[in-house]
């Protein structure tokens, strides 16, 4: 915008000069006119005198070259300072506009800050009560199952004692005790070994009550059978658990195989981190340098021939040496084949 009202506001000081200029002219022109109707109108007797229309003629009156560049600089400077004016207004006006603008548009941003942050602390505020209430509904839950697990307890206690009070008086008043021995309420017998030794190892684990019977065997049984089928359902949960786990890290290892390109990698070789166009170029480089070594290899092995050659054969080195002076002193060759001519005379 800034740079708009600069070329605007030059834009407008060019034409105001302009029109200043034409109206100036304008109004000259219609003084010039007026004049000379007036100067008719009290002169009847005046001659008028027909203007050619060829420009090369000398006119009849001649024109007064006039300065007017005090006049122009002093119009410019008050156009100049009009026009400033006006565009420092109008950049007022858009500033004016756009501080309102962004004020309003600050403050509403201020409340959905203030709306959001209050939003925040109250989700913050319910999390925490949530929390709360969640651990004193566990620590009740707990403190239910162990009320209920005492109850059922002494429960058992109870009714396994009443039921061997119960027992014994039978017994004491001569009943047929063939008749009790294998009812589920009736006291574990002396002679059933089976339901005796498993008392025995119910009572050591804190299953079963100090007096046995055959409800609170079956009762501690089916309670350790209900445990071990717990058991075994947790133990295949957590399996198939530890089986999604492992196929999802097995699929984890594909991706991260597939992208450092190490795919096919074989346990001898190990894993390389190196991306495969870094590997290929050290490979070629690597295929490059033992070039140039066998080359270098070629070069020495023909060096050492040629070296051995002029130690064992005088002609080759004296043909070495006269193409070295060939190159190096040429000045000399003329005189080196007028002695090899003089020794082949």
């Amino acid at each position: 915008l800034k740079s708009e009202i600069y070329r605007l506001r030059a834009c407008l000081q060019k034409t105001e000069v302009e029109r200043i200029q034409v109206t100036a002219k304008e109004c000259g022109v219609i003084a010039s006119i007026n004049t000379l109707r007036q100067a008719l109108r009290t002169n009847r007797n005046t001659v008028l005198v027909q203007i050619p229309t060829d420009s090369s003629r000398e006119p009849i009156v001649p024109h007064f070259q006039v300065q007017h560049s005090k006049l122009d600089s002093s119009i410019k400077s008050v156009v100049e300072s009009f026009v400033n004016h006006y565009c420092h207004r109008v950049l007022i006006t858009d500033y004016n506009v756009k501080y309102r603008r962004s004020a309003y548009i600050f403050d509403k941003l201020q409340t959905i800050r203030d709306e959001l942050l209050q939003s925040r602390a109250r989700e913050q505020i319910l999390d925490l009560l949530l929390v709360q209430e969640s651990d004193n509904l566990r620590k009740i839950l707990q403190d239910l199952n162990t009320v209920e697990t005492l109850l059922n307890k002494r429960l058992r206690k109870r009714q396994g004692f009443k039921t061997g009070l119960e027992n014994l008086k039978e017994d004491g008043l001569g009943a047929d005790p063939g008749d009790n021995e294998t009812s589920p309420g009736t006291v574990v017998n002396t002679e059933d070994f089976v339901f005796n030794n498993l008392h025995k190892l119910l009572r050591c684990a804190g299953q079963v009550d100090p007096v046995a019977t055959y409800v609170g065997v079956e009762q501690a049984v089916s309670s350790l059978l209900n445990h071990k089928s717990c058991l075994t359902t947790q133990i295949s949960e957590n399996k198939k658990q530890n089986l999604d786990d492992l196929h999802y890290i097995q699929s984890g290892l594909k991706r991260l195989s597939v992208l450092l390109q190490v795919e096919q990698f074989s346990p001898s070789r190990g894993v390389s981190l190196i991306p495969k166009e870094v590997s290929r170029g050290f490979s070629n480089l690597d295929k490059q340098i033992k070039d140039l070594e066998m080359k270098l290899k070629g070069i020495l092995t023909d060096w050492d021939h040629a070296k051995a050659d002029n130690k064992t054969r005088p002609y080759h080195r004296q043909q070495r040496q006269l193409w070295i002076e060939f190159l190096l002193k040429p000045e000399l060759v003329p005189a080196n084949v007028r002695a090899v001519q003089n020794r082949a005379k």
